[in-house]
């Protein structure tokens, strides 16, 4: 993150056990690929090859970089509580 200047990391605290974060790993260290754009245009909700499900139970957390591919699924009636935080640096490369 240092050498790439991500613009800030964030964490998903959820209240309640929650499994509706999917990511793509390591694919903050690249650019999206022409499939994974096309798919997240057109079948947003349906998970990306390689992607991983992310499940937490209350008050468990996830921390991760913004740059990385992730995204919200399976949204149903469930009561859903989290507590999403995000931290920028200032005064560096990308917010001088």
């Amino acid at each position: 993150m240092l050498a790439n200047t991500s613009p800030s990391v964030q964490w998903d605290i959820p209240l309640y056990d929650d499994d509706v974060l999917w990511i793509v790993p390591r694919s903050h260290r690249r650019a999206n690929t022409p499939d994974e754009e096309r798919q997240l245009a057109e079948k947003r909700r349906v998970p990306l090859p390689e992607s991983l499900q992310i499940k937490l139970n209350a008050g468990d957390g996830a921390v991760y970089s913004s740059m990385i591919l992730h995204w919200p699924s399976n949204y149903s009636t469930k009561l859903r509580r989290v507590i999403h935080l995000s931290y920028r640096p200032f005064g560096g490369q990308v917010y001088p």
